[in-house]
């Protein structure tokens, strides 16, 4: 038994002895708390403030998302807006452009109008025109002809007669345009004829005189010849002279008393009625009388004409000559000192020194050739009309065979 005893002991010793646990928590025993240290202490607050700050930098990422996605959505708002306006506009210029493409279809439309009109009149021109060539024997080249030879006859007159280079200028110019238009090969010669003389006269009017200018001003100073005074003799009294007689005769009477008074005064009245005036000019105007005054002014207008005439006439000799009479005529018999006698006189001189030209081209070689090509054209026209019969002549038959078939 103690054996059996002993061996228990030494077993239990050795292998420990199961408890429960509600029996090991009643047993154990209860352990004080004690406060934390630093350490933990310090870990705590950087974990905490860890903490906070991925807490703010998450609220601050959120914000800026949140920011960010706004502005997004006014830009997409913004470029929508943007698109639209443009979709208006485009849609406008759509419209418009639409708009002009009709307005073009309706103006080729009209213009397609006006161009059948217009070779529908041109086709009725060339019918009437041949009508009136059938008629009446005329080809438009000879009513053309017949024009341009009136302008070349009136430009040769007006050159010939009145010296007028530019008027001639004008009407040869006139005449070359409706050769050029003629279409006429035939017309070469004329043309160079013509082109030669619208030279010629081109560097003539270049240096020619104002014809028109100059008869306007002579037509001016006849209206104011009238206006011209007749000359007369003016005296005028020494004032100093006249002061120093009367001194001289008061200071005699003084002297001699009464008598010599009245014998002075007695003298002096029989001088009073003859005067005698000495004029110190060296030429004295003669005095004119009412009649012989308008024969003068009539005189000076004849002068002034016929120089007129002579500018007229391509006279530079005789229009000079005129001038310097009618100059000579008023310095003579009329007053020079008014404002208008120095004026007309001034007119005068002026004219009577212009520079002329003595040289004025000629057009016969115009007119030669005009008439060279009229010659020639009677002969073409009726060689074109016997070609035109014989066309129509072979071209009938031809046209009542197929017709048969």
């Amino acid at each position: 038994m103690e054996t059996e005893d002993l061996e228990k002991q030494h077993i239990g010793s050795d292998v420990p002895e199961r408890v429960s646990p509600v029996s090991q928590i009643a047993s154990a025993p209860i352990l004080q708390r004690k406060g934390m240290s630093t350490f933990s202490k310090l870990v705590v607050t950087l974990s905490l403030l860890c903490a906070l700050g991925a807490g703010g930098g998450v609220a601050w990422l959120w914000v800026t998302d949140q920011q960010q996605q706004l502005q997004q959505q006014l830009a997409q708002q913004n470029i929508e807006n943007t698109l639209k306006e443009q979709r208006r506009q485009i849609t406008g210029l759509t419209t418009q452009l639409t708009q002009l493409s009709a307005g073009d279809i309706k103006r080729q439309n009209l213009l397609g109008v006006v161009k059948k009109s217009t070779a529908m009149l041109q086709g009725r021109l060339a019918s009437v025109e041949s009508q009136m060539t059938e008629l009446t024997g005329a080809h438009r080249v000879d009513w053309m002809l017949k024009e341009a030879e009136h302008f070349v006859i009136v430009a040769e007159r007006r050159l010939s007669l009145l010296s007028d280079i530019n008027g001639s200028l004008a009407l040869l110019t006139e005449a070359d345009n409706l050769v050029k238009d003629m279409q006429e090969p035939a017309t070469r010669t004329l043309r160079e004829a013509l082109t030669k003389d619208l030279m010629a006269l081109r560097e003539a009017s270049s240096k020619h005189v104002d014809s028109e200018g100059i008869f306007t001003r002579i037509e001016l100073l006849m209206s104011k010849i009238e206006g011209l005074e007749k000359a007369a003799l003016i005296f005028k009294a020494d004032e100093e002279a006249l002061v120093a007689d009367e001194r001289v005769e008061i200071a005699t009477i003084e002297e001699n008393g009464g008598w010599s008074r009245f014998v002075g005064r007695l003298v002096g009245f029989v001088e009073s009625l003859v005067r005698v005036r000495v004029n110190d000019e060296t030429t004295i105007k003669p005095m004119l009388l009412a009649d012989q005054q308008e024969y003068l002014q009539q005189n000076i207008f004849v002068l002034l004409e016929q120089a007129q005439l002579s500018l007229l006439r391509t006279d530079y000799v005789g229009f000079k000559v005129s001038l310097k009479q009618a100059d000579k005529r008023i310095e003579q018999y009329l007053r020079t000192d008014t404002p208008e006698a120095k004026f007309v006189l001034e007119e005068l001189r002026a004219l009577a020194d212009t520079p002329m030209v003595t040289v004025v081209p000629s057009i016969e070689r115009s007119v030669t050739a005009l008439q060279v090509f009229r010659d020639y054209w009677q002969q073409e026209k009726v060689e074109r009309q016997l070609q035109k019969n014989q066309l129509e002549e072979f071209v009938s038959p031809s046209i009542k065979t197929n017709s048969d078939r």
